[in-house]
């Protein structure tokens, strides 16, 4: 099956889910370079509580749409436009940990010096860990990130630790 129409059966499987009746809105850019590949600006996704599990449930449906995994990482990380390379020899499983962990921190630290711009996630994942940092023996804010299990939620673990559990 062709990448793009592989891609359209994935989108309407995922508007047609009834767990997204309250919405699901994507904008598709293909590129006019690469037949296979394309950026997916996932506009409206409640349903699934975070770009990672949209992008999740994506890529699992494309890979199994097509017989192979996908490829899929941030266009940036400060927007929600996922690339996908959907050729098969640019194909590999996704992981968060690899799509999000150094840009995550590299912003968080940013944040940190200039006390301006990014998502409120961002934010707050970066105070939580600068309160933790000021309170803990931890080495370094950027180490106590890169400690954290990339293939769960962040914030949540950070909370965890400044409540002592």
């Amino acid at each position: 099956m062709q990448f793009k129409q592989a891609l359209n059966n994935v989108i309407t499987t995922m508007l047609n889910d009834q767990k997204n009746e309250d919405g699901f809105c994507v904008a598709v850019y293909n590129d006019d370079n690469f037949a296979d590949n394309a950026m997916v600006m996932f506009m409206e996704y409640d349903a699934y509580g975070s770009v990672h599990a949209v992008m999740k449930e994506m890529h699992d449906l494309l890979s199994a749409e097509l017989g192979y995994p996908v490829s899929m990482c941030h266009n940036s990380p400060a927007d929600e436009n996922v690339l996908i390379h959907g050729s098969e020899q640019d194909s590999r499983p996704f992981h968060m940990e690899e799509c999000c962990k150094e840009d995550t921190i590299r912003c968080c630290m940013d944040f940190l010096q200039t006390r301006k711009g990014y998502r409120p996630e961002i934010q707050a994942l970066a105070l939580m860990a600068e309160s933790i940092y000021e309170r803990t023996e931890e080495e370094s804010i950027q180490l106590l990130l890169e400690r954290l299990n990339w293939n769960e939620d962040p914030l949540p673990q950070l909370i965890r630790k400044e409540l002592g559990h």
